[in-house]
């Protein structure tokens, strides 16, 4: 059995009948063409080729022959969309199961699959989440780097070649400023408070349950804040908005989030006795009738956040976390794979 999504078999046909009906226009009009031209019958071999492409990817992605779908995650979250209203999003994953497959079959596909998601995080697997900052760190790092050396070459070539690479290296020259700082300050951050990560009680979190566990920090005890540290947990649905641009042409793409459910609550945090750095204590009730976290992790769907905030001298506290909080129906596999 192999991981589907709800649109692969819709995806397929449509694929595939792009590629046949380009084929048949072509190998149409090549023969059209090889009437006056020799030259025409490049069309239609080009043609055909475009039909057997067709033929393979409608068999590759199509349904296997003797399976049926079976839904192993998905969820529902309204948006509102600028240019056409209200819009539901229903996105479903699937996996192909034999035809005859027994209950119990179905629930091990479903749990091998969402095994398979969950082990892309190694991090929610122990139970030590790494924030957001950290994870992004070498990215930011390494897109600095290049972005800088290119813009030390484009003003090396401004000053050879004249005005007509100046205005290109001055853009590259302020974005990589741009990149410079964000780098510096979180070095800064680095630097004044350590790393954080979320070390949860159980992992991952089911809907209803409670999520509990703390936030360790490299805070010292005599840098607390004095106001406390400030936590906010979130159900976000994230997405992405096409718009159009003027005169009916392909506008931006614009990343869009809108929050399902908040909490909030304050807390001193806590002295740890090993090392006198300061944790973060965390616990909420989680809500029963909220989607679950989004499998396999990625930049769109739900994601539940938690995020620690404090202000102090300087420099501010502020650490993210993705949470990972699934079904209730997936504490089975989980409890299973613990023993």
């Amino acid at each position: 059995m192999a991981l589907q999504n709800m649109d692969r078999e819709a995806l397929s046909k449509l694929a595939g009948l792009a590629f046949t009906v380009w084929g048949v226009v072509l190998i149409a009009g090549g023969i059209l063409l090889t009437i006056a031209d020799l030259s025409g019958l490049k069309a239609v071999a080009f043609g055909l080729v475009l039909l057997a492409m067709g033929r393979g990817v409608r068999r590759k992605f199509a349904q296997p022959e003797g399976t049926r779908a079976v839904e192993v995650s998905g969820y529902q979250a309204p948006a509102e969309i600028e240019e056409s209203g209200r819009r539901v999003f229903r996105p479903t994953d699937f996996v192909y199961v034999d035809a005859n497959a027994t209950d119990e079959e179905v629930e091990a596909a479903k749990a091998a699959w969402l095994r398979e998601q969950w082990r892309k995080r190694r991090d929610w697997v122990t139970g030590r989440i790494i924030s957001q900052d950290e994870r992004a760190r070498p990215l930011v790092l390494a897109t600095t780097v290049l972005w800088s050396a290119f813009a030390v070459l484009l003003v090396v070539g401004a000053l050879v070649f004249g005005a007509s690479v100046g205005i290109l290296a001055v853009i590259f020259v302020i974005f990589a400023g741009a990149l410079l700082f964000y780098a510096w300050t979180m070095r800064r951050h680095r630097r004044k408070f350590g790393r954080s990560q979320l070390v949860l009680q159980r992992t991952p979190a089911f809907l209803g349950d409670v999520l509990s566990g703390e936030v360790e920090t490299g805070i010292p005890e005599g840098a607390a804040p004095f106001n406390g540290f400030h936590i906010r947990l979130r159900c976000m649905h994230r997405w992405k908005e096409l718009r159009r641009g003027t005169g009916g042409t392909t506008g931006d793409t614009i990343r869009r989030m809108d929050v399902l459910w908040e909490a909030e609550q304050r807390t001193d945090g806590r002295v740890r006795a090993e090392d006198g750095g300061i944790s973060i204590p965390v616990r909420f009730e989680l809500p029963a009738d909220q989607p679950p976290t989004t499998l396999p992790p990625s930049g769109r769907g739900i994601v539940w956040e938690l995020a620690v905030t404090a202000e102090m001298d300087g420099l501010d506290y502020r650490a993210e976390f993705e949470v990972p909080v699934l079904p209730q129906s997936a504490s089975a596999w989980v409890e299973a794979e613990s023993r």
